[in-house]
């Protein structure tokens, strides 16, 4: 190790010499920038295979922390969307109970139009009104399904709605499920 760096040193003493003061003015501007390249390229010597070692063990490294910090985003963005849209639904619900003829068809659409991203056909929605609970999935002619009349009560939407944190393939979360319920008081 020794020996290389004095190695070292002496090509730069003589990459010095080069451009000393007997070097004809107009050659001078020329041995000086061969020999700044070549100071350069004797200092550095060794160092470039680290460099290439380093990154290479490490991209990959990185980029899997990355691809898991994407994946955990984008199952917090559903779940955000997923909470919003029931939201809205609720109080879309609760507001036009008495004027709604198919609730199912109707919350549903009202969280597809709050959050187009989620994948309807992953999607359950379970609706809860004056005491009778209902899938959206297996609802039709719900005028039968679910009493509009009576007293005013509390309107209950629970979805449902698969996760995916994955990195390369690999899916880290097989039994996860996104939930979201909200509860709204009619009126």
């Amino acid at each position: 190790m020794k020996s290389l760096s004095h190695k070292r040193l002496q090509v730069v003493a003589r990459l010095r010499d080069l451009g000393g003061p007997t070097a004809s003015r107009g050659g001078s501007v020329k041995v000086r920038l061969v020999r700044g390249r070549l100071c350069a390229c004797c200092c550095l010597m060794g160092n470039e295979g680290q460099t290439l070692v380093e990154m290479a063990l490490l991209l990959p490294l990185l980029m899997l922390l990355v691809t898991g910090i994407l994946s955990v985003g984008f199952a917090y963005s559903n779940q955000q969307a997923l909470t919003q849209a029931t939201g809205i639904a609720a109080q879309y619900l609760a507001s036009a109970r008495s004027s709604s003829t198919d609730p199912c068809a109707e919350v549903r659409s009202e969280i597809h139009d709050a959050a187009p991203q989620l994948d309807l056909t992953q999607l359950n929605v379970t609706l809860t009104m004056n005491g009778t609970s209902v899938s959206t999935n297996t609802c039709s002619g719900s005028a039968t399904d679910l009493t509009f009349t009576g007293s005013y009560g509390s309107v209950t939407v629970y979805a449902t709605y698969p996760c995916n944190i994955g990195v390369v393939g690999v899916n880290f979360s097989s039994s996860c499920t996104l939930q979201a319920q909200v509860k709204e008081l009619e009126y």
